[in-house]
């Protein structure tokens, strides 16, 4: 019997492979492209998403930064000439830190202890847990549960033992789930909160006491602004004297927030006289003087050219003022240009230096943009959720890349369909069932290559755009170049992942196929 030699298969190396691979996706071109741009779409919009976060909250943290002056002032200013309410204070003692200046104010004037002051640090936040459930819910189901009461008034209408009872039967039937613990958790809180209302009341009996002293003895003839724009140095020992702390470091903080607003206000004064009001109207060529605004006029003036065009229209006002007859305040026969000669008097008080009106003007107009950008980024970055995404948008990303591995996987068969006489030739010539499966699987990931470099490059360039779109520049300066570079890998990545696991099962088909039945189909 003749004695038969069976040899090892020839195995080719991956350099091979692959230039077999280059070469059936040129001749397959257009299928390829189309399995490319599906790829390519599914990493852009990954990547859209993921740049679009990472620079919304290094936009955030630099608003925080950029507006931490403004809202010291504000802080102050509220501190120094308003009244405490329990909303308010209330709010303020759910973020406090044990221990910080703030903390030690609101202790002393309500006379409390620290372990007192913690439990009203724990129910505030407890506070802002049940009442954020009640603003979830819609009308129906709020006035089902609390009827028309909204607010801390809420708390007081479920200490009633009936309207507790209704609470109890309608909660079910609300489509929001309750926070907490459940409803017995609730009903503690509430006796815990209604005890806690004279303790809330003498920081607010203190603190008004304080305020009432410092207003009678400080702002007699002066406003807050004009007062802490001039405060002396030793500002902390004064506040001191009626129970406010205040850092010394926040002193230079609140004399130069203070000194812009106080002489925005004068600019803004100025723009009350009719004949600024014209010129305004007259320099932005509207129809009618009311159509200016006072936003118009910081715009102008926030140039040299600008500043300068204000004080000739000033010095011309002036001088049609000089001219007028000192009796003609009492004139009966006036017309509409001395009448707005009369009501435009106030800018003979006006005294800020050309360079101080433009760099007010520059604050002011700074100033306006960042509180449209922290609102922007207050509605966009409130969301929660995985790195700030919404559960929509997640449930978009995924939805989008199980059409992207359904359509990767389509067309994969598809190419198998059109080539089982080419897989048929190669298992004729010896080609493995393995060797099958890495040819088609490293098909899809040279698409999968090809479109995720095509998808960052386009995700980026979106998450970018949309970005300073809707931060303006700040979006630009905020860049975080690596965190755009991890989205961009981490993009990649799974771009070229789902493309070859969508391969697998179109893979293992053409490997299952036998030769003599291959070669039969047409």
């Amino acid at each position: 019997m003749k004695q038969v030699d069976v040899n090892k298969q020839v195995r080719l190396p991956l350099s091979k492979t692959v230039e077999l691979v280059v070469s059936g996706v040129r001749f397959r071109l257009f299928r390829a492209a189309v399995t490319v741009v599906i790829i390519a779409l599914a990493v852009a919009f990954l990547m859209t998403m993921l740049s679009e976060s990472v620079i919304g909250r290094n936009v955030a943290a630099a608003i925080e930064e950029k507006t931490a002056p403004r809202k010291t002032l504000g802080f102050w200013v509220g501190q120094l000439t308003s009244a405490l309410t329990v909303p308010k204070l209330t709010d303020n003692v759910a973020e406090l830190t044990p221990g910080s200046l703030h903390w030690t104010e609101l202790r002393d004037w309500g006379e409390l202890t620290d372990e007192q002051l913690t439990r009203l640090a724990a129910l505030s936040q407890l506070k802002q847990m049940y009442l954020a459930f009640f603003d979830e819910l819609t009308e129906g189901d709020r006035r089902a549960l609390v009827g028309r009461d909204l607010g801390l008034d809420i708390f007081e209408h479920l200490r009633d033992s009936d309207r507790w009872a209704v609470f109890l039967r309608e909660l079910p039937n609300v489509g929001v789930s309750f926070p907490g613990e459940g409803a017995d958790t609730f009903k503690a809180f509430l006796t815990d909160w209604h005890e806690a209302q004279p303790q809330l009341g003498a920081i607010i009996a203190g603190h008004s006491k304080a305020f009432q002293a410092f207003r009678d003895q400080h702002l007699k003839r002066s406003t807050i602004d004009e007062y802490l724009a001039v405060s002396p140095a030793d500002l902390p020992e004064l506040l001191a004297g009626y129970g406010y702390q205040m850092a010394p470091e926040d002193v230079a903080t609140v004399r130069s927030q203070a000194s812009l607003r106080r002489d925005a206000d004068r600019i803004g004064k100025l723009f009350r006289a009719p004949l600024v009001r014209q010129a305004v109207k007259e320099a932005e060529d509207l129809e009618k003087a009311n159509e200016a605004t006072v936003d118009m006029l910081f715009e102008l003036v926030a140039s040299d050219s600008g500043v300068e065009w204000l004080f000739r229209e000033l010095a011309r006002m002036q001088e049609q003022i000089d001219e007028l007859p000192a009796d003609i305040d009492t004139r009966a026969d006036q017309n509409l240009e001395d009448r707005m000669i009369i009501n435009s008097r106030s800018i003979e008080t006006f005294s800020l230096p050309k360079q101080r009106v433009v760099e007010v003007a520059k604050a002011r107009l700074a100033d306006k943009h960042l509180q449209r950008v922290e609102k922007h980024v207050s509605m966009t970055t409130s969301a929660g959720g995985y790195k700030g995404f919404s559960s929509r948008t997640v449930a978009l990303l995924v939805v989008s890349f199980m059409v992207c591995i359904v359509g990767i996987a389509n067309a994969m068969l598809m190419s198998v369909t059109e080539r089982f006489r080419e897989i048929a030739t190669m298992k004729c010539l010896g080609a493995t069932d393995g060797f099958i499966m890495v040819n088609f699987i490293l098909e899809s990931c040279m698409q999968g290559i090809a479109g995720g470099v095509i998808g960052v490059i386009l995700g980026a360039a979106l998450g970018i755009g949309r970005s300073w779109a809707a931060y303006g520049s700040l979006a630009l300066t905020q860049i975080p170049v690596l965190e755009v570079v991890g989205a961009a890998i981490l993009s990649f990545v799974l771009g070229v992942v789902i493309s070859a696991l969508a391969a697998v099962y179109p893979a293992s088909v053409a490997a299952r196929l036998a030769p003599m039945e291959a070669m039969r189909i047409e």
